[in-house]
């Protein structure tokens, strides 16, 4: 993932303790992504799926939609080696995430990279683009504020899905776990829409993914991540 392309110019301080800053920078959207951990995890009895195989996909997935879609596919009869390819088609957004934090690591080593790679979701690509762009820091700081983000979302995910599997379908319907899903999203977009290409690239999103219920291996949510990038980067050379 080498590049000679220079890293954004960036604004604004960082915190004399990066691994700290991190981790409260990305607590507003583990507070999102809590609840729908816990569902996931709630949702694996009523499935039939193993709890030991969803417990072990909270900490070696770490991805919601994934984890969700395989636990479907083998609800309904499919073979485990169907649902790991719909799992990692739905992850492979998660390809051009790598690639955009390699230019804030261009020292880092294959085994650093690989390190880095594995906590990397949404949540945590999000967090750090945005602190990277806007604050100063060595490589690194950016390290110590990426594994931060990462550590915290990471435990608390994992902490969340293991309630849901102890909990299982115990837990009360008034705490509204069904738009667990949405709230997180929510959260998600809060921090990533800044930009009218943004903005345009996720309303496409969202119009891909609502309307692509009907597509193959539940690949709504790669056509949609597909069409903002896409979107995104057109908007962004106009």
């Amino acid at each position: 993932m080498q590049t000679t392309r220079a890293a954004p110019r960036q604004t604004g301080s960082m915190s004399p303790h990066p691994f700290a800053a991190g981790a409260r920078a990305i607590t507003p959207l583990v507070i999102g992504a809590a609840p729908y951990g816990i569902a996931i995890g709630a949702a694996s009895s009523g499935l039939g799926i193993d709890r030991v195989a969803t417990w072990v996909g909270s900490w070696s997935m770490v991805a919601g939609t994934a984890q969700l879609t395989a636990m479907q596919l083998l609800h309904e009869g499919a073979a485990p080696v169907v649902a790991l390819v719909a799992a990692l088609v739905v992850n492979a957004r998660f390809a051009v995430y790598s690639a955009g934090l390699a230019q804030w690591f261009p020292a880092a080593s294959h085994r650093q990279r690989l390190l880095m790679a594995f906590p990397l979701v949404d949540q945590v690509f999000m967090t750090s683009i945005s602190a990277f762009q806007r604050q100063p820091m060595d490589q690194r700081q950016r390290r110590s504020f990426y594994f931060g983000a990462a550590s915290h979302f990471f435990v608390v995910w994992v902490a969340a899905e293991t309630i849901g599997l102890i909990m299982g379908d115990r837990l009360p319907e008034w705490l509204g776990l069904h738009t667990a899903a949405i709230l997180a999203l929510v959260g998600l977009l809060a921090t990533s829409l800044t930009s009218r290409p943004a903005r345009t690239a996720a309303l496409a999103s969202a119009i891909v993914a609502v309307s692509g219920g009907q597509l193959p291996a539940h690949s709504a949510i790669l056509a949609a991540t597909i069409t903002g990038i896409a979107i995104g980067a057109v908007r962004r050379a106009s």
